[in-house]
């Protein structure tokens, strides 16, 4: 299980990963960051 974490920061991304994970939820979360980081303007590397 991949889990984002809310930290309180808005220019910020945490997760947690338990046990194993599917590439399906890797694609999916790394979704969610793109467009968390393209919302709010960070820099992608």
């Amino acid at each position: 299980m991949i889990e984002m974490i809310d930290i309180g920061l808005v220019d910020a991304i945490a997760y947690r990963i338990e046990g194993k994970i599917t590439e399906k939820e890797i694609k999916t979360i790394l979704a969610i960051f793109k467009k968390k980081i393209k919302k709010s303007q960070l820099p992608l590397g």
